[in-house]
């Protein structure tokens, strides 16, 4: 029982060391739509940063009504405390 009991905590201590923490990100981008610089249906808004070497598609956010694109994401820990730089990117159909 004793043995049990030192797995299951040394098990809870592990999901702690890998927990995550989500953020939220948010961008409206009407303006960019009216400017033509965005095309909702089928450009892309990801948000690029130190999180992620400002590379890459993921996160990508989802356009949750009236050009309010949002996403929740975990972000590294060690994150936590720190300033992190960040930009929303357009990636247009034609690019890819």
């Amino acid at each position: 029982m004793r043995k049990l009991a030192s797995l299951l905590g040394l098990l809870l201590v592990a999901g702690w060391a890998y927990a995550q923490n989500p953020v939220t990100f948010q961008v409206h981008m009407n303006i960019q739509q009216t400017l033509g610089n965005f095309n909702p249906d089928t450009d892309l808004v990801v948000v690029r940063g130190l999180f992620n070497d400002w590379a890459g598609n993921d996160p990508t956010l989802t356009n949750t009504g009236d050009m309010l694109f949002a996403g929740s994401f975990d972000v590294d820990p060690s994150f936590i405390g720190t300033d992190v730089e960040y930009k929303f990117v357009i990636i247009s159909a034609s690019q890819g």
